[in-house]
């Protein structure tokens, strides 16, 4: 039989409709080994559906695998705030309080790199240590945010550059008098 050059089309559109309705890696009549497996053009791919949130955070393992953030820990940085809470209400746009191209869901609020008393997920240079200055303590030093946006002020403050401890003396309440500022402290009534 003679092929015509509609006959080929024919043929190469047939063949792509099969290629394309084919199951693929994951589909239950295509199932994988363990979490890796073969895609339609022979290439490795992984068994992730758009729906499996495995460390259960709020956020797909698809969306987590394009952010950076681990789709097996429901608080990629430790810091105690879930992935979903640091990346914000769109995916798409998430959160970089510090604008260094490092999210927040994977920059910890709590981690302090090169020891300068400002937390990693704040610090736009993780790895340069900043001045001490009154504006990084202003920007510190209140658990609610920026002391001087929250009407507070720093009376005192100073960083242990070999511990990165910081230690400050604000003017926020403490309505139980332990130590703790009132936003600070999960219980602003027990010392």
């Amino acid at each position: 039989m003679r092929t015509t050059p509609a006959r080929r089309s024919l043929l190469m559109l047939t063949g792509l409709l099969i290629a394309v309705s084919s199951p693929s890696c994951g589909d239950a009549a295509a199932p994988c080994e363990g979490a890796e497996c073969s895609q339609a053009d022979g290439s490795q791919g992984t068994d992730i559906d758009d729906e499996t949130d495995t460390d259960g955070d709020g956020l797909t393992d698809v969306v987590e695998g394009m952010l950076g953030t681990n789709p097996e820990a429901p608080d990629t940085d430790g810091d105690g705030r879930t992935d979903d809470d640091e990346v914000g209400d769109d995916w798409s746009t998430p959160s970089d309080q510090d604008g260094d191209g490092l999210i927040d869901a994977v920059e910890s609020s709590d981690a302090d790199q090169d020891l300068d008393c400002l937390a990693d997920e704040i610090d736009s240079s993780n790895n340069t240590s900043a001045a001490a200055s009154w504006e990084l303590y202003d920007m510190v030093c209140c658990c609610g945010g920026v002391c001087s946006e929250l009407g507070f002020n720093v009376l005192e403050a100073s960083c242990n550059g070999e511990t990165g401890e910081l230690t400050c003396i604000t003017d926020e309440p403490d309505a139980d008098g332990d130590g703790v500022s009132d936003s600070c402290d999960y219980d602003a009534m027990t010392p």
